[in-house]
């Protein structure tokens, strides 16, 4: 079962004019029957939920052998909003056989943007892709524009953490939306170890950094892989729209 899970943020984080952005992450596509009906029930609630930003976090695609199959749910996911943005995980980084722009090329057939340490705008949001830290070098391209609404799209939290240093450099970053951990995937009292350094510290859900204005979301993901069920921890969509003004 998939989720839809909503937030309202207040201002900065999104812009006044009413844009609502949607977040998928992990989804592990591998074209079989399973996958295929996961993939329709997500279609299925991003068409309906009318998001004009769509934001993939990394883990699209699962083993090399499934690549084949790609293009059926790049060109669906890509018309699901009026933008579409995605970064690479560690399954994409991975492919070390693969000519370096593959995954630009491959997406941009789609309309699909897709960014390695680069950003992108979108109206008055400007979302900044990076590597992934595990199987590539996540730098941020230029500091963070201070009169913009600022979101930080990385695979896996650590990577939010090898980013963060004492120059400050998450200064004006927004929204920091990760995945990668699968919120543990099978959980009783705790989740599975999730794939992180930090272990549970960053498994799922909202952090906020101490010392700046920077909140970080870290998806449950969409699929699975390595373990091909979940237990007590549903799959999600993530849905962010602007609070209501008081």
């Amino acid at each position: 079962m998939t989720v839809t899970v909503k937030y309202a943020l207040p201002p900065p984080f999104l812009c006044p004019d009413g844009v609502k952005i949607a977040f998928v992450s992990d989804l592990h596509y591998t074209g079989n029957e399973k996958s295929r009906l996961i993939a329709d029930e997500i279609i299925s609630v991003l068409k309906e939920e009318k998001c004009d930003l769509l934001l993939l976090g990394g883990d699209i695609c699962a083993d090399a052998c499934h690549l084949k199959y790609l293009p059926d749910i790049l060109s669906r996911l890509g018309e699901c909003a009026e933008k579409c943005i995605a970064i690479a995980g560690n399954w994409e980084r991975g492919k070390f056989w693969l000519p370096a722009d593959y995954w630009h090329k491959l997406y941009q057939k789609y309309n699909i943007s897709f960014l390695v340490n680069a950003q992108e705008k979108f109206r008055n949001i400007t979302v900044t892709g990076v590597d992934d830290c595990g199987r590539g070098f996540p730098q941020l391209p230029c500091a963070f524009d201070q009169n913009s609404c600022n979101i930080l799209l990385a695979h896996r939290p650590d990577t939010v953490v090898w980013l963060d240093s004492s120059d400050d450099e998450l200064k004006n970053c927004h929204l920091a939306l990760c995945g990668h951990t699968h919120g543990g995937q099978i959980k009783f009292i705790r989740g599975l170890l999730p794939a992180s350094k930090y272990g549970w510290d960053f498994d799922h859900g909202f952090f906020n950094h101490r010392l700046n204005n920077t909140k970080m979301y870290v998806s449950s993901g969409a699929g699975e892989l390595t373990f091909p069920y979940r237990i007590n921890c549903p799959r999600e969509i993530v849905i962010f729209s602007a609070a209501a003004e008081s």
